[in-house]
């Protein structure tokens, strides 16, 4: 059983390979919505393992254009090194987490004020 990340619309589960990043990282994925101050929700299973998300869309897209416009100007500046951390252990510059964050908010329903995702 795999644990990629997935966004979910109206419970129809897009399977990603890796569009998303995070594979195995449902914790990492969690610390990083955090440091950017997007509210989220988790449902863990047996184990203790997240494996469905709730991210609230409007967040989100602010936390995107926060990064687009520069980090060095972000009010939680103390969060940059720990946010540029969790990106780099994805493989990816910001630039590249900000399309597969922006990628996680096209492919979700826009229809619904949370973007809900999963990991099995």
């Amino acid at each position: 059983m795999g644990k990629r990340i997935h966004v979910a619309t109206k419970y129809d589960v897009h399977f990603s390979v890796n569009e998303y990043g995070f594979n195995y990282g449902s914790e990492k994925f969690e610390t990083l919505m955090s440091l950017l101050d997007v509210p989220c929700t988790c449902v863990t299973n047996e184990s203790g393992e997240d494996v469905r998300m709730e991210i609230s869309a409007s967040f989100l897209k602010k936390a995107i254009e926060d990064m687009k416009k520069g980090m060095d100007t972000w009010e939680n500046k103390e969060n940059v090194p720990e946010i540029d951390s969790i990106i780099e252990e994805q493989g990816l510059t910001r630039e590249g987490m900000i399309e597969q964050l922006e990628r996680m908010v096209r492919d979700a329903d826009p229809k619904n004020t949370w973007i809900h995702i999963c990991w099995y």
